[in-house]
């Protein structure tokens, strides 16, 4: 389910999500794979992937795998606004510029109506969007 939200994210445009571990109390092997995937992509498209460090058990394990070196970790920061920033990107559109915490965005996407079929499905009652 996070690697369906995170390639949301990078179809959306967003060129910084920023995974915030502070919540998390296990990861095993999936869960390292999942960052280090994420991280690759992000590097190799011109993105940026950071993580908020998780308690001492989760950095153990990004540690033993020597990701903690390899990985961006940032500093907690306040909740976003609501909507995102965008700018002009050459060529047209707008495109996202703001780095933004991934369960922030979420819940703006579920605030604003906007969230994705799979959460729409959840939320029974919910119109859906074809």
């Amino acid at each position: 389910m996070l690697q369906a939200q995170l390639d949301e994210l990078r179809q959306a445009g967003f060129a910084h999500v920023v995974l915030d571990l502070r919540e998390l109390t296990f990861m095993d092997s999936s869960g390292v794979r999942l960052i280090f995937r994420e991280d690759r992509r992000a590097r190799s498209a011109g993105h940026r992937f950071s993580l908020i460090a998780g308690n001492a058990q989760v950095q153990r394990v990004l540690s033993v795998c020597g990701l903690v070196e390899r990985l961006d970790f940032g500093e907690p920061v306040a909740p976003a606004p609501l909507q995102p920033t965008v700018s002009p990107r050459p060529g047209g559109g707008e495109r996202p510029s703001l780095g933004i915490a991934f369960q922030s965005y979420l819940a703006q996407l579920r605030r604003q109506g906007r969230a994705t079929s799979r959460a729409g499905a959840r939320g029974a009652g919910r119109p859906q969007l074809h």
